[in-house]
C-alpha cells in the first residue's frame, strides 16, 4: 500500500508540474523535478528519515523548514541537528485541526551547545520507544535533574552512540544523572550510595529503588544501541552493529531486554533462610 501511495503522489503531481516532490518510502527515494539516489537510504523508522530529508533540503538552497510529526523522537533528533540546518527551522505537532509550530533556534539557544548535544542521549537513557524508563519517574523529573547537572557530566553524554564500545567515564556520567533522579539535593555519584539511601529512608519497595549496578549497565547499553541508530540519521544507509551485547538478548526469535547479568546478591544472602 505504501509504495501504491508513493508511486501514485508522484505520478500525480508531475502532471500538475507547479510543485515539486520529494517521497521516500520504504528503501526506495523519488523525486518529480531532480535525482535523488543519494536519498535511498535503509533506515527503519521515518524518525531518522526526516532528519536526514531535512538536512539535505538545506544542502539543496531551503531557506525554511517544516517538520510534521506527532513523535518526540523527532524532535530531540530536529534539536540537535539544528546547527546542521537553515536557520527557520519550525517543529509542526499535533493532530487532526489542532496544531502547533515551535520555532527551534530560541530552544537551542536557551539549552546552549551542551545539553542541545546531549538531548538524544537523555531521551533515549530516560525513556524512550525502545528503551524503557525508570518506575515512577517520568520524563518531567528526568528534565529536572538533567538541567541541573554539572557541565562536564553533561558534555560526557553526548559520547553515547558514538564508539562500539562504552568507556567507564560515560557510564559513570550517566549513574551521576541517575543519582539526581531519584535523589535531587544529594551529592552521591553510585547507584550502590543511593540504594543505601533510599532503603534508610523506609523506601525498600521494590519500584521504589534505582537499578542495581548491573541493571544499570544493561540501561545505558540500550541507550548506547538507540543513540547509535540516531546519531547516523544523517547517513543513508547506516551501519549499525546487532542488539545483542547492547543489553538485548534473542529468545524465541525475539528480540528481549537483558535486565541485568549479575546475581542480584551475593550467594551467601541468597541462601540465607532465616
Amino acid at each position: 500500500l505504501t509504495i501504491y501511495l508513493a508511486n501514485k503522489a508522484i505520478e500525480q503531481i508531475r502532471r500538475q508540474r507547479e510543485r515539486r516532490f520529494i517521497v521516500s518510502f520504504g528503501s526506495e527515494c523519488k523525486a518529480t523535478h531532480k535525482d535523488v539516489s543519494h536519498l535511498a537510504s535503509n533506515h527503519e523508522e521515518a524518525d531518522t528519515k526526516i532528519i536526514l530529508h531535512a538536512v539535505d533540503a538545506t544542502t539543496d538552497g531551503a531557506t525554511e523548514i517544516q517538520i510534521h510529526s506527532p513523535d518526540t523522537d523527532v524532535f530531540v533528533l530536529a534539536l540537535r541537528r539544528y546547527p546542521q540546518m537553515c536557520s527557520k527551522v519550525s517543529f509542526v505537532t499535533g493532530r487532526g485541526t489542532h496544531h502547533k509550530s515551535i520555532m527551534l533556534e530560541p530552544i537551542v539557544q536557551a539549552l546552549g551547545e551542551a545539553k542541545t548535544a546531549a538531548l538524544p542521549a537523555f531521551h533515549a537513557f530516560s525513556g524512550a520507544d525502545n528503551t524503557g524508563c525508570f518506575s515512577g519517574y517520568g520524563k518531567p523529573l528526568c528534565w529536572k535533574a538533567f538541567i541541573s547537572l554539572e557541565e562536564e557530566v553533561i558534555w560526557e553524554m553526548p559520547k553515547l552512540g558514538t564508539m562500539l564500545t562504552l568507556q567507564g567515564e560515560t557510564i559513570e556520567a550517566f549513574e551521576k544523572f541517575l543519582c539526581k533522579v531519584y535523589a535531587p539535593s544529594t551529592t552521591l555519584d553510585t547507584v550502590k550510595e543511593l540504594s543505601w539511601l533510599l532503603f534508610r529512608r523506609k523506601q525498600a519497595e521494590l519500584e521504589r529503588l534505582p537499578p542495581t549496578q548491573g541493571a544499570l549497565l544493561e540501561a545505558v547499553l540500550r541507550a548506547h544501541h538507540q543513540t547509535m541508530v540516531w546519531n547516523n540519521d544523517t547517513v543513508a544507509n547506516q551501519q549499525i552493529p546487532s542488539p545483542e551485547s547492547y543489553g538485548w538478548e534473542q529468545k524465541d526469535r525475539t528480540w528481549q531486554p537483558v535486565i541485568t547479568r549479575l546475581p542480584p546478591a551475593p550467594d551467601a544472602v541468597i541462601e540465607l533462610v532465616r
